[in-house]
């Protein structure tokens, strides 16, 4: 359960989010996802959103969430320019949590402002999507470790990635019965919370604890569902900036179980079994939320 909302606060009350990510390069333009990380982390609550992303795609990122407000990362043709990491850290303050990934690409450049952020950043961080494509060494894997406050959120494909940089038996293709296991070994290793997402979701956290969360959705399986899941996460933990270990999981599970059951809500309300947008999805999120408040 979630505490009840402070009825005199204000938005520096609610904690501040910073969305990491977007894509301008040859290789494609990715401006939707941390535009929908964004929406989620506002729509769990959290009082202030700023997103860092490539100079060229970032008005058109906050045309799509105009609530939240820019940080230009310097980019050229050819996308990220080597020091993205360093100009994010000379903007960033403030933040009581971050996602670092949606649509962020992949390439040298990435990795670098990754590493700098794991490495620089303090408050609470979601890696998903390309911030977790970037970790793919043992010097990585230690860097998570070090953090202490890291939630790594990812699908079968990205978690194998993740289990060699780590060094650790991974998910066979189609063996659910693994999948508590498997997440288990990831948070003991990295010392991270780990969301293993899913047609349901398993929160595994480096006490021991795994738990099998939400139920089979079909409506879910749509682009974008698994950024508004980064940005809901990470909004509430912006709301409990001083969460560490196992409050910190279930800060998580809170997370995991609003994202469930705000496409829950759509499914019911619309009556059918797919056709949801995922901007659809983060604004079912208030209600869901509300529903995991104390009276």
């Amino acid at each position: 359960m979630l505490a009840a909302r402070n009825e005199a606060g204000h938005k520096g009350t609610f904690g501040m989010v910073l969305v990491v990510g977007g894509q301008s390069s040859p290789q494609g333009v990715m401006l939707g996802a941390p535009a929908l990380a964004a929406r989620a982390a506002l729509r769990v609550g959290c009082g202030r959103v700023v997103v860092a992303a490539p100079a060229p795609i970032l008005p058109a990122i906050l045309t799509l969430c105009p609530s939240a407000t820019g940080v230009p990362l310097p980019a050229g043709d050819a996308g990220l320019l080597p020091g993205a990491g360093e100009a994010l850290l000379a903007e960033a303050r403030g933040e009581h949590a971050a996602v670092i990934g949606p649509g962020l690409g992949q390439g040298a450049v990435q990795r670098d402002l990754v590493r700098t952020a794991l490495a620089h950043l303090t408050c609470p961080i979601v890696l998903d999507a390309d911030g977790l494509n970037a970790m793919t060494t043992a010097d990585d894997a230690a860097l998570i470790a070090r953090h202490g406050r890291v939630v790594l959120t990812p699908h079968p494909g990205e978690f194998r990635r993740l289990a060699g940089a780590f060094g650790i038996g991974t998910l066979e293709q189609g063996d659910e019965a693994s999948r508590k296991s498997a997440a288990s070994a990831l948070a003991h290793v990295a010392r991270a919370v780990v969301v293993l997402k899913g047609a349901t979701t398993i929160v595994a956290s480096p006490d021991g604890r795994a738990q099998e969360l939400g139920e089979a959705n079909a409506v879910m399986a749509v682009g974008g569902s698994g950024d508004v899941l980064a940005g809901a996460i990470a909004g509430l933990l912006a709301q409990y900036p001083d969460a560490r270990g196992g409050a910190l999981a279930d800060v998580v599970c809170a997370g995991v179980l609003a994202h469930a059951s705000a496409g829950r809500a759509w499914r019911d309300s619309a009556g059918v079994a797919g056709g949801m947008l995922a901007w659809e999805l983060a604004d079912h999120l208030p209600i869901a939320v509300q529903g995991l408040r104390k009276a």
